[in-house]
């Protein structure tokens, strides 16, 4: 098109000062806008893929001694999984999770990481001193729970104490 242009007005474009500074300037500016236009839609692709979808449900109706049985991050936020095994999004932290849930039925198994006695049938040995938890039947997840290296002693106390009674 420029030399078309060029041969429309009658000028030689090497004769010109054009390619030293209109081209280089023009081509600079065009790459600057591709660039900044992929960038962009790299940007808004990646707010898309990372929006949890809003199923909160109203955490006041649900009786922690029945509903809940686990409770782990996902992202920034958390999953609690109901017994039913329907996964709502918690909007509480860990800390006022445990604050709220009976100690004798629930476990932080790890830092981010509540389980229900409900769901538990027991333990077994794993890598780096930690326990597996194997879980009940009835409870399906794609999520395996492992008790911590420094949890391991407080859990099994935990859990052999008030399963006796």
């Amino acid at each position: 098109m420029i030399a078309i242009y060029f041969w429309f007005i009658g000028r030689n474009i090497p004769a010109t000062s054009y390619f030293r500074y209109g081209f280089i300037v023009g081509f600079i500016l065009s790459l600057n806008a591709l660039y900044l236009i992929i960038g962009l839609v790299q940007y808004q692709n990646h707010q898309v893929k990372i929006r949890i979808p809003n199923k909160e449900k109203r955490t006041d109706i649900i009786d922690f001694n029945k509903d809940i049985v686990a409770i782990y991050p996902v992202g920034r936020g958390f999953i609690a999984v109901l017994k039913s095994g329907e996964s709502i999004i918690w909007t509480k932290t860990i800390g006022e999770s445990l604050k709220e849930l009976p100690a004798n039925e629930y476990f932080l198994i790890n830092r981010s990481d509540i389980i229900s006695r409900y769901v538990i049938e027991g333990y077994e040995p794993s890598h780096s001193r930690r326990l597996k938890l194997i879980l009940k039947a009835s409870f399906t997840s794609a999520r395996e729970f492992y008790v911590s290296q420094r949890k391991a002693i407080e859990f099994k106390h935990w859990y052999k104490n008030d399963s006796k009674s």
